[in-house]
């Protein structure tokens, strides 16, 4: 290091090679401790905040993906604690490089409002009918008139009384047989 012991701020070295060497090696040192010492910042600030606030945090690049892959094998459990935690509706917000942002709701009101009363409002659009391609052009992945339609055949062929004789008859043949297979 005797080298740079006599440089001032600013001025410009004239530095070797095996010196340049040393150099970028002692740079490249200290940014690695550097991130090393952010990064343990932050996941001491995130085991503080976890311990006492169960909602997730937002983190600056990496959104609540952190929150949610502690919690990916109670996904589900995790979900409804989010829910209720929250008036029924939590705003997810994925990494900046992705596009996973979404608003999650267990709101009847707010269920109803989409599903029925301003359907037309909440178009699925082309990626999901390519991500849900398998489920066809049924129900599940229809728009507009022609949800309308497979709900109105769908709600027709619910309420028919053969199919809740059918539907009664099932559930106390299986559910019996279900019930004494579990005590």
């Amino acid at each position: 290091m005797g080298y740079l012991q006599n440089v001032k701020f600013g001025e410009i070295v004239d530095l070797t090679g095996a010196e340049r060497l040393k150099v970028n090696i002692m740079v490249m040192l200290v940014w690695r401790e550097l991130l090393m010492a952010v990064g343990c910042i932050f996941f001491l600030l995130y085991l503080r905040c976890w311990k006492y606030n169960t909602l997730p945090i937002n983190w600056p690049v990496v959104g609540m993906l952190p929150s949610m892959l502690l919690n990916i094998h109670r996904v589900h459990d995790w979900t409804t604690q989010l829910l209720s935690r929250n008036s029924l509706h939590f705003p997810f917000q994925g990494p900046w490089f992705g596009s996973i942002d979404f608003l999650g709701t267990a709101d009847p009101a707010n269920v109803r409002y989409m599903l029925n009363t301003n359907f037309s409002n909440f178009h699925k659009g082309p990626e999901y009918k390519e991500i849900f391609d398998i489920l066809g052009d049924g129900i599940f992945n229809s728009d507009m008139n022609q949800w309308r339609t497979q709900r109105k055949i769908g709600h027709s062929l619910i309420n028919h009384p053969k199919f809740l004789q059918f539907l009664i008859k099932t559930v106390s043949k299986e559910g019996g047989a279900w019930f004494a297979s579990c005590s």
